[in-house]
């Protein structure tokens, strides 16, 4: 088989490169052979600083030792990270979750595959130092900002919900103050608002049942004075009209040139008188 005198170099050169990632100890004058230290599933502690088509624990080194790391991690087979310290030791994870051979030494471990999830890290030291540390547990889980945030839901006119969050830092106690304030003032208002609904609404109410009450007292008043023989708002007891007493009109006087009630007219009676 025949090959052309530039493909032949191409593939030297590729070959040399790889072998020198492969060997750190004779690229880097003073440098420790880069030693494995387990499978991590977090970057805490390192930053990210190359991603190479020859990506191997030499190639790595030769990032980081320059920059004074102590540390290098490697993961989706040719993603290298730089740091001071390994990950925090509850991270560490069996050395199976970190499979991926690096793209330019297969025999060195690159973390997981790329593009899986979760994201796992093969960490080395990078041969500054023979001994390196992890990240304290404390500093693990108390995070690197030691800036809080809290945030409060105010619910407007229209039904618009806004988010107000107020970022304080420890040791300024002014920087909260405002913000405190503002929420608490819109609090108190939202439920004297919501207090001067609720009493409305029960007065509102208890007007219309006393109406209620006094014309149910109506109606049934005016049936009982029905039932009882008088009219609506007169008194059953009242005494009858003093000129229908019978003793009153047979003891009446009668007067001159009256008719006299015992006399019998339907008779013509002759009657004679002196001139």
């Amino acid at each position: 088989m025949m090959f052309s005198s530039a493909s032949l170099a191409t593939s030297l050169a590729t070959t040399f490169v790889a072998l020198l990632m492969a060997s750190p100890s004779h690229a880097l004058d003073g440098a420790q052979n880069p030693t494995y230290q387990g499978c991590y599933s977090s970057d805490q502690g390192l930053t990210y600083n190359d991603t190479d088509i020859y990506q191997s624990r030499g190639a790595c080194q030769l990032v980081c030792f320059p920059l004074g790391k102590a540390v290098m991690a490697m993961t989706g087979g040719n993603e290298c990270y730089c740091g001071d310290e390994m990950p925090p030791l509850s991270t560490k994870v069996d050395d199976s979750k970190c499979s991926a051979p690096c793209v330019g030494w297969t025999p060195d471990n690159c973390g997981s595959p790329s593009g899986s999830t979760p994201v796992y890290y093969a960490v080395w030291n990078a041969g500054l130092k023979s001994v390196v540390t992890n990240v304290p547990a404390s500093s693990a889980s108390s995070g690197a900002s030691s800036t809080s945030s809290s945030a409060a839901v105010v619910t407007v006119s229209g039904g618009q919900t806004i988010v107000v969050t107020a970022s304080t830092t420890p040791g300024s106690g002014s920087g909260s103050g405002p913000s405190t304030a503002g929420i608490a003032a819109g609090v108190v208002v939202g439920v004297i608002a919501i207090a001067a609904i609720a009493g409305g609404a029960w007065f509102f109410i208890r007007a219309r049942r006393r109406r209620e009450v006094e014309e149910e007292y109506q109606r049934q008043a005016a049936v009982n004075a029905f039932i009882n023989g008088g009219k609506p708002g007169s008194s059953a007891g009242s005494s009858p009209d003093s000129r229908l007493d019978p003793v009153i009109m047979t003891q009446r006087r009668m007067s001159d040139g009256s008719i006299a009630d015992n006399q019998d007219y339907s008779r013509r009676i002759l009657k004679v008188t002196n001139a």
